[in-house]
């Protein structure tokens, strides 16, 4: 009692959508909530997190902690 099942079924099945597997990224939305908090934060606090040195030294101590994550 077996049934055949074709390639083209199987592979039909587990296609999804340009939209939906990015709707899927948890990338997508860790950048989206980095994004909010730099927003929030620099409405909130313009005169010290919106300038040009904090964002230097954020990028600094990112680099810092890509080089890390990366082994």
């Amino acid at each position: 009692m077996s049934t055949s099942v074709e390639i083209s079924d199987v592979t039909r099945i587990r296609e999804q959508s340009w939209f939906a597997s990015l709707l899927a990224n948890q990338a997508l939305w860790v950048t989206v909530a980095v994004a909010l908090i730099c927003i929030a934060t620099a409405i909130e606090q313009p005169d010290s997190f919106a300038t040009k040195n904090n964002f230097h030294n954020i990028t600094r101590n990112f680099a810092a902690i890509g080089i890390i994550a990366m082994g």
